[in-house]
């Protein structure tokens, strides 16, 4: 009966229903308290999974009294260390960073080396990353790397030791280990987050070029690359082609992506309000190229007035409809058509509270 208990609890785990689990492993401990044989067969591992079971419902309080109970126990127990590990990591997953760094540490004066060494050091590494310790997380990740030659997490370390850099300021440092990590662990799940970062390093001084080699890399090459990081990396293409007047190519990269909005409604509205504004910028500055007056200007410029609705009134809400309102009145103003109605759209824009001192400041001038 003990067992049955204990296996309806794991098959609830399995289900993800962490709650139901804790039931029948809590009765399980409540019922069988004096059956010396079931405690000694069962109770070790019972705790464990009320552990586990606790942290993935949340339930911080449970989780760190079967810990307890576990030390307590059963102190030199197999699984009280990899309970006091999954305790610390769940300590520094809730922001409780300097309690799970006691935890790490007292493991490691406890135990000294055990075969969790590898996993503790690497959590109280990243626990001094969580509180933005860059220093102590950048000594911490490099003994590390010194220490575990051959661990299996060594490739998401060296990500880590890279990432610090940047928080430290030393990007050349940083690019040189992204590029290494680029380079070396081709496979790995967080090659499009590195591939990112190199081009954003290239974005930021204005190698616009470089940039885009480096984003079509996320968009077009990188097997792993999902859905989200692929759209992104071409609209930071499209942003780079802006920069450097190619307003044909924006489009093209632009066009298809709002498409596809239009077709399904976007689950980031926030993203999909960037690209269509970016859009909408693109065919405003084509028609500018154009002869004022030509089918070319006019086109454009109606292609342009559809993509900035599309911000402020499709796919709204969205953190972009300020600046849609802004733009639309920019493209009344360059028509020189209806001054009134300009007004109006400059007065709607600056209508929104979340409207930056930079951008109000444009309107303002813009109305004036």
């Amino acid at each position: 009966h003990a067992e049955c208990l204990f296996k309806q609890g794991d098959i609830q785990l399995k289900m993800g229903d962490a709650k139901a689990a804790l039931i029948h492993y809590s009765r399980l401990l409540s019922e069988y308290e004096h059956y010396e044989d079931v405690r000694g067969l069962l109770f070790d591992q019972v705790l464990y999974q009320t552990l586990r079971a606790a942290i993935l419902a949340d339930n911080l309080e449970d989780a760190t009294a079967a810990a307890q109970k576990i030390i307590e126990l059963y102190p030199n127990g197999p699984l009280t260390q990899r309970s006091r590990l999954l305790l610390g990591q769940r300590l520094v997953h809730v922001d409780k960073v300097s309690e799970a760094r006691d935890v790490f540490e007292d493991l490691v004066e406890q135990f000294g080396q055990f075969p969790l060494r590898a996993e503790v050091d690497l959590a109280l590494a990243h626990a001094f990353e969580q509180e933005s310790s860059w220093t102590s997380a950048l000594t911490a990740y490099e003994l590390w790397l010194e220490t575990y030659e051959d661990h299996a997490e060594r490739a998401r370390v060296e990500y880590a030791l890279a990432w610090v850099h940047d928080r430290l300021g030393n990007d050349e440092r940083a690019l040189a280990l992204f590029q290494q990590f680029v380079r070396v662990h081709d496979q790995h799940e967080f090659v499009p987050l590195a591939q990112n970062w190199i081009a954003d390093y290239y974005f930021n001084r204005g190698k616009f070029k470089e940039a885009t080699t480096a984003y079509s890399k996320i968009a077009n090459e990188l097997s792993q690359s999902k859905t989200a990081q692929r759209q992104q990396s071409i609209l930071m293409m499209a942003k780079c082609q802006f920069r450097l007047g190619d307003f044909a190519k924006v489009i093209a990269f632009l066009a298809p992506i709002k498409n596809e909005f239009d077709n399904s409604e976007p689950a980031d509205k926030d993203f999909a309000g960037e690209v269509i504004l970016c859009l909408g910028d693109a065919y405003f500055a084509y028609a500018r190229q154009a002869k004022p007056g030509s089918q070319e200007s006019v086109g454009r410029a109606s292609a342009a007035t559809n993509a900035y609705i599309a911000v402020l009134s499709v796919h709204r809400p969205n953190r972009w409809e300020a600046e849609a309102w802004g733009r639309s009145g920019d493209l009344e103003y360059y028509l020189g058509e209806d001054y009134p109605e300009a007004i109006r759209v400059y007065g709607l824009a600056l209508g929104f509270n979340e409207v930056s001192i930079s951008m109000r400041s444009q309107l303002e001038y813009s109305l004036g």
